[in-house]
């Protein structure tokens, strides 16, 4: 193993914003005495290391950077997860706990251990078991300096606990940690679900930011999506992921006949789907597909619509913010210039330059009349 406490202590202090002299008061040392420590020149005595350790709210493992070099930690990690994964719970549990003793100040054992215990407990009712990976995620936070996955964080964890201390019937506390570490809108939906069942004016706004979120996030991964197909060359995997897209934000439009922020979306992966089309060999289905991406881009060119007064589900002023997108004003131009961006959407593009020609002026009442 190998100790980092130099670095450590000068990380940990300057993360609390003390200077060298702020640290050596609090600690009854001289500045030498700091400087000296954070320069490798010597190492504090225990009793000082138990002090700071507990002036930064970190463990003695933590600072004194203990980094585990054999693979004994993550096997028993994998173990661990396979009982899970196999819902052999007791199992996963008795190697939890021998886990825990040997490595009682590891972040990653530690947080295996409670998801261990949280999804027992979550999925038996054993509340015991919520309890516990309760415990084990507190015990975590204060080690998360050794954490390496970005997608684990205080925020993360804190909402773990949440949905423990739902299930232990804690709903204040746990709607109290849902607001406290809500970065980004994470706790939105569930929040919204929480006080539906209680507060239905307060669960107004966070519904419909989750719902939001689910929207924003949906676009983004679809676009993802067929952008990967395309690029692998899969026509039918674009074509799939176009259509569940256009079908998801159909379902969300309460007019169908009127104009809404989502047609712009809607339009623009009718086309990607109408250019899949066309390379597969299915002419009368592209044709179709990219005559209704042409209206629906005439149509919302001609009358632009950011709000959210025609999306289902947004309740009242809930959702008082404005629809955003990188796709430009026009719709039209947005189509053409990602039809002219693939060579594979040739075809598209020939068919949407002589629909344009034979529609030069389409309507919002032409198109209502198909």
């Amino acid at each position: 193993m190998e100790i980092t406490i130099s670095q450590n202590i000068r990380t940990l202090r300057k993360q609390r914003k003390m200077t060298q002299e702020q640290l050596a008061e609090a600690l009854g040392v001289t500045v030498g005495a700091v400087h000296k420590w954070e320069s490798k020149a010597s190492m504090p005595e225990i009793r000082l290391l138990i002090e700071m350790a507990d002036l930064f709210g970190v463990s003695v493992d933590v600072l004194l950077g203990y980094e585990i070099k054999s693979s004994g930690a993550e096997d028993i990690i994998d173990r661990i997860r396979v009982h899970v994964r196999t819902k052999t719970f007791d199992a996963a549990i008795a190697e939890a706990e021998k886990a825990l003793i040997r490595y009682p100040n590891t972040f990653r054992i530690v947080s295996c251990c409670a998801d261990a215990y949280e999804r027992k407990g979550l999925e038996t009712g054993d509340k015991d078991a919520v309890r516990r990976a309760i415990e084990l995620m507190e015990r975590s936070i204060p080690l998360l300096s050794q954490n390496d996955d970005p997608q684990i964080s205080e925020v993360t964890i804190r909402s773990d606990i949440a949905v423990c201390c739902l299930v232990l019937g804690q709903t204040d506390r746990s709607i109290d940690i849902l607001k406290k570490y809500n970065a980004g809108g994470i706790n939105n939906s569930l929040l919204g679900l929480i006080h539906a069942q209680t507060d239905p004016a307060e669960a107004e706004k966070y519904l419909t930011k989750g719902l939001s979120d689910v929207v924003t996030h949906s676009i983004r991964c679809m676009s993802g999506y067929v952008n990967y197909f395309l690029q692998k060359n899969d026509m039918s995997g674009a074509l799939e992921a176009a259509q569940w897209l256009i079908q998801f934000l159909e379902s969300l439009k309460a007019d169908t006949e009127a104009i809404c922020y989502f047609d712009k979306i809607i339009a623009s992966f009718q086309a990607v789907g109408a250019a899949a089309l066309f390379h597969l060999g299915r002419q009368q289905e592209a044709e179709k597909l990219l005559l209704a991406a042409y209206r629906n881009a005439v149509a919302f060119d001609a009358e632009p619509s950011y709000g959210a007064y025609a999306i289902k589900f947004c309740i009242d002023k809930a959702w008082e913010t404005t629809a955003s997108d990188d796709l430009g004003e026009s719709v039209m131009e947005a189509i053409e210039n990602m039809l002219r961006s693939e060579e594979l959407c040739i075809p598209a593009l020939e068919k949407w330059e002589e629909l344009k020609k034979k529609y030069p002026a389409e309507s919002k009442e032409d198109n209502s009349n198909g």
